[in-house]
């Protein structure tokens, strides 16, 4: 773990704690960097012993403390903001170099240009001043981490905290910190891993601006003045003198070696070197001298990963990726970093996945087509269930991979349009069980109707019983009814077993309650509307045709008892008047037999109007679920089948 200001230790990994050489021509140090009048730092964590500020003080703000990093240019320091009690760092100029004023313009134009390039990955400028000795010097955050150098380094040798996911997210933050930059009309010119510092908590740093570039720099360079974002950024002409070159051999452009104009894709190519050694562990270029490093850079070298270091399994996009942003010709190179992020996230978000995904619902797609063959349109009523099934299946297994594939939503489409007349056994078995359930719901319908039917008994009872043995009958078969309706029996089936069971008993009941004013009063009525309600309840033909004979046998057997003399007659004839001959109860009261009259006329009104109101709203919720259905599936399939999900076909 480091502790860095923004310039971190300029060190080549192999080689710790040697410093490069630098002066204010352009120089080449023994590791290889090379720097046009530019400062390279390294760390050292003992109290350096010349305070710059003269006395301890870098001003009335600041409190100087120990040296983070030094170079032959200049030095960082911890220092304590007394006004705010925090911690920051501070870059100050060497004394020796106090008479350089193109050092000093220089110093203050880096400060300028870090301070105005306001991004999360780029560490802030708070202040810029002089110390009473006369030092330039400038404040910024103090940052805590590990370079991207280091983190490389762990990641060769094993450490499993160090992910290659881990290291590709951070570059993609890098991409777009220079991004922002570019589009700023700054350049960096000296991306390497060891100027990028990830923090303990995700924090991304692009560190040391001090050989950028501005693409509206004066001749002189004493200002630093960035553009709005979007402006184009190519620099060269009259700003900078061609020859010059600037940066480290390992990570320059071949454009920057040669000292030609330079532009974003010059950044882009030091970025694809670090996304090729973060995916090898390697460096882009292996040798050991600046003169042959800059040899090599300039002759070309080759940008493929995989093809460098097959045993790190680098996968096809990010090898294509990192080619396209090492291209020895510019105009040949990824145009900005954005692209570079943009296929670094294509990556980390599963493109290659998504591909493989595209690949195997298309097999699918394949088979759902296989089993359907020549059965297409409404022909897919007529096709074999096992067919249907089959390229159900696998329709489904291709929309679960890909699903907006359109071949699989297509067969979908046709599947949902033109379903099969036959339930397979397990949809019959679920279509069953749905109809129980309905069944079983009314039957507490069924619970109610009948338990007011037995108020009838003590109506009859008060009026005076005629025929005791048929008032038994009735109150019999009404409370077997009310157990069945109760479920009161041990394993009595549901559904049209039991229905078919109620509707025999309930038409013995109305048979009964013939007795009461004939069978052509009131009877007639209420068999229809028992006959009606169970005739809706059975799905067989020969079911429904059983519930009809037996409420029209609800009339005609007590008539046809009564014709053929087997019974008293309940109607008898004289003098233009029919005179009703009740058989169940005696007739003293005409209260009580109006009472009687009045409750049945109103329960033969009520119950089958309740009972059709219960159906229609049924059916108006079954009505809904159907379009609701035929929406989404108007949304679900291709435009061209919308006309056909909105009309579903009606239940036969």
């Amino acid at each position: 773990m480091s502790d860095s200001p923004s310039s971190a230790g300029k060190t080549e990994p192999g080689s710790p704690g040697t410093l490069p050489l630098e002066s204010a021509d352009t120089a080449v140090g023994p590791l290889g960097q090379v720097q046009e009048s530019g400062v390279s730092f390294v760390r050292i964590d003992d109290e350096h012993p010349e305070a710059p500020g003269g006395d301890g003080l870098l001003d009335a703000r600041y409190t100087m403390g120990r040296v983070l990093c030094e170079g032959g240019m200049g030095e960082v320091r911890l220092v304590r903001d007394t006004r705010i009690g925090r911690e920051v760092a501070a870059k100050l100029i060497r004394r020796v170099h106090l008479g350089r004023p193109d050092l000093r313009l220089r110093f203050e134009r880096e400060a300028k240009i870090q301070g105005q390039l306001e991004h999360p990955a780029i560490v802030p400028v708070y202040d810029f001043g002089v110390s009473p000795a006369g030092v330039p010097f400038f404040t910024m955050k103090r940052v805590r981490g590990d370079t991207l150098e280091e983190l490389v380094v762990r990641h060769r040798a094993g450490d499993v905290s160090v992910t290659r996911r881990k290291l590709l997210q951070a570059l993609g933050q890098v991409c777009l910190a220079v991004q922002y930059a570019h589009e700023r009309g700054a350049l960096h010119r000296d991306l390497k891993p060891e100027n990028v510092m990830l923090g303990a908590y995700g924090e991304v740093y692009v560190l040391d601006w001090g050989i950028a570039k501005v693409a509206s720099d004066a001749a002189g360079e004493s200002g630093a003045e960035l553009g709005e974002s979007g402006k184009p950024l190519v620099e060269g002409g009259p700003q900078t003198a061609l020859g010059t070159i600037s940066g480290t051999v390992g990570y320059m452009a071949p454009e920057q070696l040669r000292g030609e104009a330079l532009d974003a894709r010059t950044d882009v190519y030091s970025l694809g070197i670090m996304l090729f050694e973060v995916l090898t562990a390697e460096r882009f270029i292996a040798v050991s001298t600046a003169e042959e490093m800059m040899r090599v850079a300039r002759a070309g070298v080759d940008g493929s990963p995989a093809r460098r270091a097959p045993h790190r399994a680098v996968p096809e996009d990010l090898d294509q990726l990192c080619l396209a942003a090492t291209a020895f010709a510019a105009e040949d190179r990824l145009a900005s970093a954005r692209a570079l992020f943009e296929g670094i996230e294509a990556h980390l978000d599963g493109d290659r996945d998504r591909a493989r995904r595209r690949e195997l619902a298309e097999e699918h797609a394949g088979k759902a087509r296989a089993a359907l063959g020549a059965f297409r349109g409404e022909g897919l009523r007529a096709a074999p269930r096992e067919n249907r099934e089959t390229a159900i299946r696998e329709s489904s297994k291709a929309l679960t991979l890909d699903p907006v594939h359109e071949g699989a939503r297509s067969l979908m489409r046709e599947l949902l349009l033109y379903p099969s007349e036959d339930l397979p056994t397990e949809g019959t078995t679920e279509l069953e069980r749905r109809q129980v359930a309905t069944h079983d719901e009314g039957r507490k319908v069924g619970l109610l109707v009948y338990a007011l039917w037995l108020f009838l008994v003590p109506a009859i009872w008060l009026a005076g019983i005629r025929e005791p043995i048929l008032l038994a009958s009735f109150v019999g078969i009404m409370l077997a009814l009310v157990a069945l309706e109760a479920g009161v029996p041990v394993r009595v089936a549901s559904g049209p077993k039991l229905a078919m069971a109620v509707v025999v008993l309930s038409t013995a009941a109305l048979g009964c309650l013939s007795g009461l004013f004939g069978p052509l009063v009131l009877i007639p009525g209420w068999a229809a509307a028992n006959g009606m309600t169970y005739t809706m309840v059975f799905a067989r033909r020969s079911q429904r045709a059983i519930a009809l004979g037996l409420s029209l046998a609800t009339v005609g057997i007590p008539l046809a008892l009564e014709l053929s003399g087997l019974v008293p007659p309940s109607y008898t004839f004289r003098d233009g008047l029919m005179i009703v001959h009740p058989r169940l109860m005696h007739f003293t009261s005409p209260a009580m037999t109006l009472t009687i009259l009045a409750v049945l006329n109103l329960l033969i009104v009520s119950i089958p109007l309740s009972l059709a109101g219960k159906m229609g709203l049924d059916e108006r919720r079954r009505e809904r679920e159907l379009f609701v259905h035929s929406w989404n599936l108007r949304h679900f399939v291709p435009e061209t089948a919308a006309d056909h999900a909105a009309a579903p076909t009606k239940a036969r």
